[in-house]
């Protein structure tokens, strides 16, 4: 499985379960360092071998919560990038931080 560490430490991702069977409900934990500069994320499951994709925006100011969880229900088999991407209000540095996680959902129409 891929799991590559976040670029910055400024967000951090975890997905549970990593390997499943379907449907798969998934769990995708975020935590953010608090910063005045922060402005959203955006958080998206894309298959890599099939059209499905969801994404969302959370807004992310001083006031939000550092840790987030978003649930996604019923998962069709597929290997999957669960992404997360802190975007900033500092004209220098847009991105603040990016984390990657890697889903496997095995269905009958996958190979071991």
């Amino acid at each position: 499985m891929l799991n590559l560490l976040p670029i910055l430490a400024a967000i951090t991702l975890s997905v549970t379960p990593s390997v499943c069977q379907e449907p798969c409900t998934l769990t995708a934990t975020l935590q953010v360092e608090k910063a005045k500069d922060n402005e959203k994320v955006v958080i998206t499951l894309e298959a890599e071998d099939s059209e499905y994709f969801r994404s969302s925006d959370l807004d992310y100011t001083l006031s939000t919560p550092r840790t987030v969880q978003i649930r996604y229900i019923s998962v069709p088999a597929g290997n999957y990038l669960l992404k997360a991407v802190l975007y900033k209000h500092n004209a220098r540095s847009w991105i603040g931080g990016m984390a990657v996680r890697s889903v496997r959902i095995v269905g009958d129409g996958i190979q071991d």
